[in-house]
């Protein structure tokens, strides 16, 4: 019996994409390689939030900008916190806040500062899930410095 060309060809692509499909049993985790070259355990990094989005820009009229926003599964209220910083004398000084909390699974906070010339900024931000009145996550994000 022949079989035909097409069928054969397609059983050869099936073989040949199960070979190269890795797959991670038995508690076998995918490893990736860091700046230095070492090799790291790739892990799961939040457990009930998911998604922690942070935007941040200045202008060219020194209007500095902040977005961020966070979704999270399983709790009762989420809040952001976030800060505009200035680096001054050496230290970094916050010069504006804002926060928001929200019942439910999502939370956002946007706003803008005008900012002087003649410094770095950066912002700060830190989301917080809680379940039942207990925080049982939170997570930290330090924008890139920005020089305006």
């Amino acid at each position: 019996m022949k079989i035909p060309k097409s069928r054969w060809i397609l059983s050869l692509l099936v073989v040949i994409f199960a070979i190269n499909v890795p797959t991670f049993a038995d508690g076998d985790e995918p490893e990736v390689s860091n700046s230095n070259g070492n090799y790291e355990i790739v892990t799961p990094f939040f457990t009930n939030i998911t998604v922690f989005q942070n935007v941040f820009d200045i202008l060219t009229d020194g209007k500095a900008s902040i977005s961020v926003y966070l979704t999270a599964r399983n709790v009762d209220h989420v809040k952001i916190d976030s800060s505009l910083q200035q680096f001054k004398n050496g230290n970094w000084l916050t010069i504006k806040s804002w926060t928001n909390t929200s019942a439910g699974t999502y939370v956002g906070v946007s706003g803008s500062y005008y900012v002087p010339k003649g410094y770095q900024y950066r912002m700060i931000s830190s989301g917080f899930v809680y379940k039942s009145g207990n925080l049982i996550e939170q997570t930290d994000f330090y924008s890139i410095i920005k020089t305006y």
